[in-house]
């Protein structure tokens, strides 16, 4: 069963929802964000980063 992720475009900041089982994780690098390889984001093309699991608190809403 897959769940899914909230996304943010690193670039324009807009939330993109994705399935667990779409997305390949790049290597850490960008802060503490886990960054998306193979998906981009649908409106400029940005980078794509995890925000946490879809419907939960975000993660840079709780630290």
């Amino acid at each position: 069963m897959s769940q899914e992720l909230e996304c943010m475009c690193m670039a324009c900041g807009i939330s993109v929802y994705l399935r667990t089982d779409e997305v390949v994780f790049d290597d850490p690098g960008f802060g503490t964000m886990q960054m998306i390889r193979n998906v981009f984001c649908p409106e400029c093309g940005g980078q794509l980063g995890v925000v946490g699991k879809a419907g939960e608190q975000p993660a840079y809403r709780i630290q």
